[in-house]
């Protein structure tokens, strides 16, 4: 992401997983909404390909004949995804995500006492049947058929982006995506590559979907979408007066090229330009620093804390990333921070002075998050620097 404009937008993390196994491309992509009445229940069923859920509201319990993936904020917000053994039974509740692999038949009851919804993200080979037992309803949200599919395993991701007033964000898209308007108003322009927009409206995301020229404002209202083909560029831009809403879906190969995206993001764009809401984004719930600074929170909030408290005392910082390898879920990088200090930093009072240190940070980065930091940086060349301690006398 790039803002332009009006500030970044403010970013609600819903989705991280992999799908491991994908059909053939050309495939569907659909990002969809279910409800489910009181009692009512689904199953035994088995989709085609692969399902990711996230649990908007009420109570389902879940159960399946072959492994599912589920990670149950619910109970513990560091909880990150894990098997489910074939037969188990369990609720899935608010905040929870639920990942049904393709081919595997399960069993979905709405067990709470209000009804059930969930938004999800689905990979089939073709449209499939819309025929769901009473008291279920199949709400599609935006689809479309994916030219071309990135290799397996695909990273999936699915975020709200609320966007103020006169924000624009440029985004581009290795694998295919799906952008929905949720509430209010928003224009697209397409810079590159194949992008198509559906109307709420109209006859539905089932209906032929319209072809976005590219460097021609699309207007969006609440309810129409985006079907973005991979290699595609384009920004989005809330055009009313007030808030808006958007979901989006992407993928993309979940590569060690995509780790090291993320580590870089992780330096240009929390550390360089301070946007703190990309932490949830780019770092896990259970995010463990190690060595973390004296007094810093655990998790995101401590490294959001250790974030401002750098910017804060050195408000021109700049950090480039001088080097970055990786193997696996292991990404190391040898990064320069640079920056003039302004403000009190680590109880240090405020030199004036410019400094330039370098250090190394080893991430452990899985699903697109990273889960864990090992950081390394010259602290004595930075206390030289600003007069915390003496020069000695060659």
């Amino acid at each position: 992401m790039n803002s332009t404009s009006g500030g970044p937008p403010v970013l609600e993390p819903l989705i991280r997983c992999v799908f491991e196994k994908i059909p053939p491309s050309p495939a569907l992509l659909a990002l969809a909404r279910f409800t489910y009445e009181t009692g009512s229940f689904f199953g035994p069923a088995a989709g085609p390909g692969p399902v990711v859920f996230h649990m908007d509201a009420g109570k389902l319990t879940f159960s399946a004949e072959g492994a599912v993936y589920f990670k149950n904020t619910a109970v513990d917000r560091t909880a990150e995804i894990r098997e489910v053994t074939p037969g188990t039974s369990f609720d899935v509740t608010p905040g929870d995500q639920l990942l049904v692999p393709g081919d595997t038949p399960h069993t979905a009851r709405s067990s709470g006492t209000t009804t059930a919804a969930v938004m999800g993200v689905a990979m089939f080979p073709q449209v499939p049947p819309q025929q769901f037992p009473p008291g279920i309803q199949f709400i599609p949200l935006v689809l479309g058929m994916a030219n071309a599919l990135p290799s397996p395993p695909i990273l999936v991701t699915l975020d709200r982006f609320t966007f103020g007033p006169g924000t624009s964000d440029g985004r581009a898209a290795s694998g295919p995506g799906l952008v929905w308007v949720e509430s209010g108003s928003m224009s697209a322009i397409v810079s590159s590559g194949n992008v198509q927009f559906s109307r709420a409206a109209s006859a539905g995301p089932f209906s032929q979907p319209e072809q976005v020229a590219p460097g021609n404002p699309v207007t969006l209202g609440s309810g129409d979408g985006l079907f973005i083909q991979s290699g595609s560029s384009f920004t989005l831009r809330n055009s009313g007066t007030g808030p808006a809403t958007v979901v989006q879906a992407i993928t993309g190969s979940d590569t060690v090229d995509l780790r090291k995206r993320i580590a870089k993001q992780y330096f240009y764009e929390v550390w360089n330009s301070g946007n703190l809401s990309l932490v949830d984004a780019l770092v896990a719930p259970g995010y463990v620093q190690h060595r973390p600074l004296n007094g810093q929170m655990p998790g995101p909030d401590g490294l959001r804390q250790f974030v401002k408290s750098w910017r804060t005392a050195f408000p021109d910082t700049s950090v480039s990333v001088d080097l970055c390898v990786g193997e696996g879920p292991t990404v190391a990088t040898r990064w320069t921070a640079r920056g003039t200090h302004r403000n009190s930093f680590l109880g240090i009072a405020p030199s004036g002075k410019p400094v330039s240190i370098s250090g190394i940070t080893t991430f452990r980065i899985d699903a697109g998050m990273i889960h864990e930091a090992w950081e390394h940086w010259d602290q004595a060349g930075f206390l030289l620097q600003v007069g915390a301690i003496p020069l000695r006398n060659q």
